[in-house]
């Protein structure tokens, strides 16, 4: 008896430690996510993605500065919904925004300086033209989001505004670099459809977070379009994308075909937790599944 309590003993401590470690791994996990770090990764994962698919010898300096580019674009957005408001965010992200607000701008400086260093390291004529592209393209969605947030228009797209500036980061460089060549037809589909399966993640996001949005009076397409039809318009977008494609996989020859593979797994992950919306709200399980399925791709280095 006495030796079954103590292995009963054993097992409760064993158990308490472990439970104890996956604790600890979730809070460095969601730090990870409260800086936007699943989003780079994504970036990364898909660079790395197309480049390989289309045997693509893109400079270092594209490697740093498009993920830190991409970064800074989502740390300022987040800086600047905590610094409008002095409510009390129910998001874990904006409240660590808002918590570390001065370390995070000091962050944001800090990746400026380290994008100039590396234009300056790494030179490339290239990159510097898609630079100042993306930065047009920043300044053009800043400017449109801030003009009349509430305003029922399809100019006033938030979401969309963030999928082109994310999809335009990964293929900028591709599609320039390959303008006169063969595989550039293949790239500009897959870039469609890519910022198609991107818009659909970040309307996902808004239709489940539309409660959130409507308490803090943050702006989202979803919520100046209403929820019923903007649940329609992702319905259309998830459908449009897959219809797309099918046309690329049927009409397209690539030189690594699981890329195409990933992106459907993309587009049917995103449905699924559309399907399963209510169950994935404890510790928003949507959004972190909803980025980890943009790190899909780098698997295909693997093909």
């Amino acid at each position: 008896m006495n030796m079954l309590n103590h292995k009963q003993m054993v097992t409760l401590v064993m158990y308490l430690r472990m439970k104890l470690i996956l604790n600890k791994i979730l809070q460095y996990y969601q730090i990870f996510c409260n800086l936007s770090l699943d989003v780079v990764g994504g970036v990364i994962c898909n660079m790395l993605a197309i480049t390989y698919s289309f045997n693509i010898n893109a400079p270092k300096a594209w490697y740093i500065a498009l993920p830190l580019g991409t970064w800074l674009v989502y740390l300022v957005d987040h800086v600047v919904d905590v610094m409008r408001t002095d409510k009390v965010y129910p998001t874990p992200r904006h409240q660590f925004i808002k918590k570390y607000l001065k370390p995070i701008i000091a962050l944001c400086v800090l990746i400026i300086l380290v994008m100039t260093a590396t234009t300056f390291i790494y030179f490339d004529e290239q990159l510097i033209t898609v630079g100042f592209i993306m930065s047009g393209v920043i300044i053009l969605h800043l400017m449109l989001a801030r003009l009349n947030p509430q305003s029922k228009s399809i100019i006033n797209n938030k979401e969309f505004g963030v999928a082109f500036i994310y999809a335009t980061s990964i293929f900028i460089y591709p599609l320039f670099n390959s303008f006169l060549s063969i595989g550039f037809d293949a790239l500009f589909y897959l870039f469609i459809l890519f910022l198609l399966i991107t818009y659909q993640s970040l309307l996902l996001c808004s239709i489940i977070e539309y409660p959130i949005d409507m308490l803090m009076n943050n702006t989202s397409f979803i919520r100046t379009m209403g929820l019923p039809k903007g649940m329609v318009i992702f319905q259309g977008i998830t459908l449009s994308a897959f219809i797309l494609l099918v046309f690329i996989t049927i009409g397209l020859n690539f030189y690594n075909p699981a890329l195409p593979a990933f992106y459907f797994l993309i587009l049917a992950g995103n449905y699924l937790i559309y399907l399963n919306r209510n169950k994935l709200q404890q510790h928003f399980m949507y959004r972190k599944i909803a980025e980890l399925l943009f790190w899909l791709p780098a698997l295909g280095l693997l093909y």
